[in-house]
């Protein structure tokens, strides 16, 4: 009997060690063959586009996700910083459709003067976002990332959009005689699917770089380089450059001259974040608050 019941209990693991391997083979290829996150945002139907913002919109009032992100030094005079991954797909689909019904021609700063519209030198189009949880959270993942404590040091975040020949020339985040200055940018790419042209351009940078980077800069000889000289990051979705606009002396660092460059096909979104130097929004800031990089 004992024998028996022993032979009758092998047979029970057996079978169940063959279910769960079976099981496991089935899951896994249920695993490999299904969409990623990613592809899955491309056949959700529209339909439930707006329940699953409002869903995201929820988890990021409750919590705020850690975003893993990777940084990469590429100069320290001027402080730029390469930042692979600082915003998820999915905050840069929900911040498009956030920004999607406010877009207005994108202003030019001439001195202190906001109110101009220069298609020659810019012709983007501009969206303030308003508050929103998802909004709150990519704030203060800028502010931990730069190791400030008060996000009121932050101008209202802006995204920005470039169509086919859309360009910003040349500029800077700062002039001379600000009280109140931007004292860093980053610029973070939404989107630029299939698109050609739209770097971030910097003139005046020419230092070398290993080959490697040329993962994120554009670094063929094409008519763009040519044309504008210095270092041209590539437009990848969902990361993002930093840089800082002043020396430690608080005047403007020439180095940061920069521009959005011609989009030859498809299209580019970005967004601004801007960060003062003292409170965003007091009687000392100046007029650029609502230009962009």
């Amino acid at each position: 009997m004992i024998l028996l019941g022993l032979c009758v209990i092998q047979s029970k693991l057996g079978f169940l060690e063959g279910w769960i391997e079976s099981t496991t083979s089935v899951l896994s290829k249920l695993h490999a063959n299904s969409p990623s996150l990613e592809n899955r945002a491309h056949i959700i139907p529209e339909s439930t586009e707006a329940a699953i913002f409002d869903q995201m919109r929820q988890e990021y009032e409750a919590q705020c996700p850690v975003q893993k992100h990777q940084t990469r030094i590429f100069s320290t005079d001027p402080m730029i910083i390469y930042i692979e991954d600082y915003l998820s797909y999915e905050e840069t689909k929900y911040l498009l459709h956030l920004a999607d019904p406010l877009f207005i021609q994108s202003p030019v700063s001439k001195g202190y003067r906001l109110d101009e519209y220069d298609l020659s030198i810019r012709s983007s189009k501009s969206a303030v976002l308003p508050s929103d949880p998802v909004v709150a959270c990519i704030e203060q993942r800028t502010m931990d990332f730069q190791g400030y404590q008060s996000l009121n040091r932050l101008e209202d975040l802006q995204v920005v959009k470039y169509g086919i020949s859309d360009q910003f020339r040349p500029h800077f985040d700062w002039f001379a005689g600000m009280e109140n200055p931007r004292v860093s940018t980053i610029f973070a790419y939404l989107e630029c699917d299939d698109c050609v042209g739209g770097s971030t351009q910097f003139p005046y940078y020419r230092g070398s770089f290993p080959a490697s980077w040329c993962k994120f800069i554009d670094c063929e000889d094409n008519e763009d380089n040519r044309a504008a000289g210095g270092t041209g990051f590539k437009p990848i979705q969902g990361n993002a450059v930093f840089w800082r606009n002043l020396y430690e002396n608080g005047t403007g660092h020439p180095g940061v001259w920069h521009a959005g460059m011609p989009v030859h096909k498809g299209r580019k979104s970005g967004l601004n974040i801007f960060t003062r130097k003292e409170t965003a929004y007091s009687e000392n800031t100046d007029a650029v608050e609502n230009s962009d990089a």
